[in-house]
């Protein structure tokens, strides 16, 4: 029930636009350990939807989505390494997030742990 209430959230909502304000209820079920939530609210801080942008908040939200096996958060989590966001830049862990992510068949992890194995083409992709 609860995870159909986030999607309908997400589509509906976006992080704070709308009626009811979706963070405050991202925050509320990211507190209570839902992956989903918490990856949600991540991209809320990430892209300063209903709170100001702060990238420590979404790195820390991410990484806990992440170690939820969260697939979509792992991929984000790795994609935060090489780009030297709050995280620092640590190419073998990014290859360690994408390949988690990549194992639950997330294709945009696919492509990035190739792209990032594959020096040369990670930078004329990025």
């Amino acid at each position: 029930m609860l995870n159909l209430f986030l999607e309908l959230l997400r589509k509906r909502h976006r992080c704070g636009e709308g009626p009811s304000g979706g963070v405050k209820w991202y925050r509320k079920a990211a507190e209570q350990e839902n992956a989903q939530a918490q990856n949600q609210l991540a991209n809320c801080y990430y892209f300063g939807h209903g709170v100001p942008t702060n990238l420590v908040e979404a790195v820390k939200w991410i990484r806990k989505a992440a170690d939820h096996n969260e697939p979509t958060a792992q991929n984000n989590l790795g994609d935060c390494y090489p780009r030297r966001t709050r995280v620092g830049q640590d190419n073998s862990e990014a290859v360690k997030w994408f390949r988690k992510a990549a194992e639950k068949n997330n294709a945009d992890a696919q492509y990035n742990l190739a792209l990032l194995l594959c020096p040369r083409v990670w930078r004329d992709a990025r």
